[in-house]
């Protein structure tokens, strides 16, 4: 018997996706406490990640720009990097599966409005829960 395929992981972990998908509607009902434009947002971070992390970690924010790349990371999760070149900087907006057809559409060179929860800075600014506005 073959195990299942973990890249799909609402048939390994159906409530990780449920989960997912709960948190992308509590992000939707709520308004975003800050509009910035992406490189605003990441360089705020990059000059000091405390005070960016004390201002906008958890919150809900509005994010725009221009789409620097489009992919699924290692979690098999849909991304779209906003500002930016591209390579290692910008905002890293991650989205649900019910999101694919619109992300989908998307192309770089885009300008695009996210909405999103802040999550902190890996490498990039990372907001989850995505949905375009």
């Amino acid at each position: 018997m073959r195990p299942p395929d973990l890249a799909d992981d609402t048939q390994t972990f159906p409530n990780v996706a449920k989960a997912t998908l709960e948190k992308q509607k509590e992000t939707a009902k709520h308004a975003p406490k800050y509009i910035v434009s992406a490189d605003d947002l990441f360089m705020e971070y990059e000059g000091n990640e405390i005070a960016a992390d004390r201002k906008y970690k958890g919150e809900i924010v509005l994010v725009h720009g221009t789409i620097e790349n489009i992919g699924k990371d290692v979690m098999n999760d849909m991304f779209i990097v906003v500002g930016g070149s591209g390579l290692l900087d910008g905002v890293h907006c991650v989205f649900a599966d019910d999101q694919e057809s619109l992300v989908a559409d998307l192309s770089k060179g885009q300008r695009v409005s996210v909405k999103g929860k802040v999550s902190g800075k890996l490498v990039y600014v990372l907001v989850r829960n995505c949905e375009l506005q």
